[in-house]
């Protein structure tokens, strides 16, 4: 064999000897590439998890400085409201008329101190209430001024606009201003429920829709006052003086107005189911469309009353005076009106089916349309009274009166100071 064939014989066996060398290097390279891959992933997965342990960590110790400095904020804020609060109280104690200035800022810093902290409002309103009740002018309509002071009015005023919806319990219930001089003063909208206004001046004071339920006025001067939408519901004016005030659309049902003077007073569309008006002077005022129903009115003077329209069932009128009143299609439906003076009152179209009228004057009434079935008219003056279409079945007219007795003479209106 030719040496040049011998030589490319040896060659082709070589390299056929070296295809598994080179494939068994091959295999191995890649499995330490694959070994190599695992190895990295897996460092990687382990830095990833140390990054978001880290990063926990570090939002943990983040949110517990971001606490601590807000629980130092807090305190550093409460430092800041006990400064206010007592720097307000001290002016609050500067008295006399040269330090009215003084104190109005202590009141006005007081009202900011409870917006900007609501948790100590309560006790802001109590500061509140004790500068008024200390502090407030007491005495009579002979001695109080004109007005009300204006650092008691700016009080009051405070008090009345609190946001209620911080208040733990009703933080003014039961407070005494008993003979305080408010004349003049706006208490609309106030919550002064069982308040003590006993003797109290507050003529020509602002009540519109104040909340005065359980209140004692008795002896108060409340002349040309604003109460309307007023709730004084179970209260007591024993002997108050309430002439010419408004009291339109007001809540009085069961309210003691024993005594009291109402001369020229509205009362028109107001509730006074229950309420006691025994002795009561009522000359002159508006009761128009208003309830009565089951009202105590012996011996009170309606004297040219405007109650047109007004509700007296169940109400018992004995020995009252109603002289002169317009009382067209009002309600006395079952009313005991024994000894009632209704002379020359218009009657037109009122009801008055099973009232009692024993001994009554409806001489020279009105009572056109009006319904008196079943009514008892026992020794009932009718003398000239006007019954054309008044429904009278039912009706025993055998010991009606038709003389002029002088049982029935009219009663005048007493007139109270100042009205």
């Amino acid at each position: 064999m030719p040496s040049a064939q011998r030589r490319r014989v040896a060659s082709g066996i070589a390299r056929t000897r070296m295809r598994p060398r080179a494939a068994q290097a091959r295999g191995r390279s890649g499995a330490l590439h694959s070994h190599a891959q695992t190895i990295t992933s897996t460092i990687t997965a382990f830095t990833a998890i140390g990054a978001l342990v880290f990063t926990g960590l570090s939002l943990n110790a983040t949110r517990d400085q971001v606490a601590a400095a807000h629980r130092q904020n807090e305190v550093a804020q409460q430092g800041q409201f006990t400064e206010r609060y007592t720097r307000a109280v001290e002016q609050l104690d500067q008295s006399g008329p040269d330090h009215l200035q003084t104190r109005l800022g202590g009141i006005f810093a007081l009202q900011r101190l409870a917006e900007d902290s609501p948790r100590d409002q309560p006790t802001i309103i109590n500061v509140i209430e004790t500068f008024i009740t200390a502090t407030v002018a007491r005495g009579n309509v002979d001695t109080c001024p004109e007005g009300v002071a204006p650092d008691i009015q700016a009080a009051l005023s405070v008090a009345i606009d609190r946001n209620r919806e911080h208040d733990e319990s009703d933080p003014l219930a039961g407070m005494d201003l008993s003979g305080a001089c408010l004349a003049k003063s706006d208490l609309g909208n106030a919550d002064f429920r069982q308040v003590n206004l006993t003797n109290a001046d507050l003529r020509s004071a602002n009540l519109r829709h104040a909340e005065l339920t359980r209140g004692t006025f008795n002896g108060a001067t409340l002349i040309d006052a604003d109460l309307r939408n007023a709730d004084l519901g179970n209260s007591s004016l024993v002997g108050a003086t309430l002439c010419r005030a408004d009291l339109d659309e007001a809540n009085l049902q069961q309210v003691s107005f024993l005594r009291a003077d109402l001369h020229l007073a509205s009362l028109n569309d107001t509730n006074l189911q229950d309420a006691s008006l025994i002795d009561a002077q009522l000359t002159h005022v508006g009761l128009q469309n208003s309830n009565l129903s089951q009202a105590s009115l012996g011996r009170a003077n309606l004297g040219s009353a405007y109650a047109d329209g007004a509700n007296f069932s169940g109400a018992h009128l004995g020995e009252a005076q109603l002289f002169s009143a317009s009382l067209q299609n009002a309600k006395f439906t079952d009313a005991g009106l024994g000894g009632t003076n209704l002379r020359k009152a218009n009657l037109s179209g009122a009801d008055f089916r099973q009232a009692r009228l024993v001994q009554a004057s409806l001489r020279e009434a009105v009572l056109v349309g009006a319904d008196l079935s079943s009514a008892v008219l026992l020794q009932t003056d009718l003398t000239a009274a006007d019954l054309r279409d008044a429904n009278l079945d039912g009706v025993d007219l055998s010991t009606t009166k038709q003389g002029y007795p002088d049982a029935h003479d009219v009663v005048p209106y007493r007139k109270t100071k100042g009205c």
